[in-house]
């Protein structure tokens, strides 16, 4: 029994591997930042895993055939009626292009804008904008490193040991994704001993439910499972528990132009501040409104070698219309909740 709710779906996951429990599954939550609240990602979000482990030592090759069983089976039995379904397999993931760390691309301009279009790799195009990665501070005073080095490298998480997730604990090597389109349903693969040394050998399959509930039921939103909307839930009160094929319905947006409103804010980088914590705050004050936030302009004051980043915030709700005025009052409570927390607004 895990007494302690609010570690991270992974430590429960290691926790029971070194309990030596054979097989298990157990579902939790994990909750991320990294990327802006939009109408494609959340930042809390639900999980199963299943997870298989042998007492005697077994073969690479009937690990993996074990493995490939369960996805099969996981393909027939629930992705049976869909298309565009593809595996990939590789050690890194489509979200995983351009990692903090990482040397994004070098740019020549002391101002990085975005032209146009729909911002679909928020990270790839911020970080495209972040100048200075190859510098060579080295173990120079704060006070005498580059600007990126000094600010810009803390803002972004690049000093922060990444979050460790649940398919951390596959090695990479036998690594396979489910992919619907873009949205990843699906990890599986041989579990990493290293990181689990009292487990002989096994394997671990993680479901992503929140995709998976979207890809089978048409959902467009991923805001829409958090909505209270009596109309969303009567369109799923009706299903079996086990009736799988009802989930094939293309769902029928309750607005199909939805007003959209758009508000820019931009603020000084200073060394307290942190792009994740701006996230977190667009979270917990626009209520689910904001449908995307962009990056759009990375400028750099070389008189005072400051920076500052401008993003660009489009309102649009999935459940009910939104007013000019109310959108307004919303990007005003972030303006004073940035300024509690210290950021410098333009």
């Amino acid at each position: 029994m895990l007494r302690n709710s609010n570690i991270s779906l992974s430590s429960k996951v290691l926790q029971k591997l070194q309990e030596n429990c054979p097989s298990f599954v157990i579902s939790g939550t994990e909750t991320d930042f990294f990327l802006p609240p939009s109408s494609d990602t959340h930042p809390i979000s639900h999980k199963m895993v299943a997870v298989r482990t042998f007492t005697e030592p077994t073969t690479a090759s009937k690990l993996k055939a074990d493995v490939d069983s369960v996805l099969e089976v996981f393909i027939r039995d629930i992705c049976s009626g869909l298309e565009d379904v593809r595996r990939e397999s590789d050690s890194q993931s489509l979200s995983e292009t351009n990692p903090p760390g990482s040397d994004p691309a070098s740019v020549d301009s002391e101002t990085i804008q975005l032209k146009s279009g729909r911002q679909t790799k928020f990270e790839n195009v911020r970080n495209a904008a972040s100048t200075g990665t190859r510098c060579e501070c080295g173990e120079q005073a704060v006070q005498e490193k580059c600007v990126f080095c000094r600010l810009e490298s803390h803002y972004l998480g690049y000093d922060i040991s990444p979050q460790v997730c649940t398919s951390d604990l596959i090695q990479p090597s036998t690594q396979t994704k489910l992919y619907h389109k873009e949205r990843l349903i699906l990890s599986c693969g041989v579990l990493d001993v290293n990181k689990s040394p009292r487990v002989c050998c096994g394997w671990l399959m993680e479901v992503n439910v929140d995709n998976l509930v979207m890809v089978l039921s048409g959902i467009p939103d991923i805001r829409l499972l958090w909505s209270r909307d009596q109309r969303f839930k009567e369109r799923f009160s009706g299903l079996e528990v086990n009736g799988l094929q009802d989930l094939g319905k293309e769902f029928m947006p309750f607005s199909l132009f939805p007003p959209t409103y758009i508000h820019d804010i931009s603020f000084w980088i200073t060394e307290n501040m942190t792009e994740q914590q701006f996230f977190q705050d667009i979270y917990e004050t626009t209520q689910g409104c904001v449908r995307d936030v962009w990056f759009v302009e990375r400028y750099h004051d070389t008189e005072q070698d400051k920076v500052s980043y401008n993003y660009r915030m489009v309102y649009s709700s999935c459940d009910r219309p939104l007013s000019h005025i109310q959108t307004v009052q919303m990007q005003n409570l972030l303006r004073r909740k940035l300024l509690n927390c210290n950021f410098e607004l333009k």
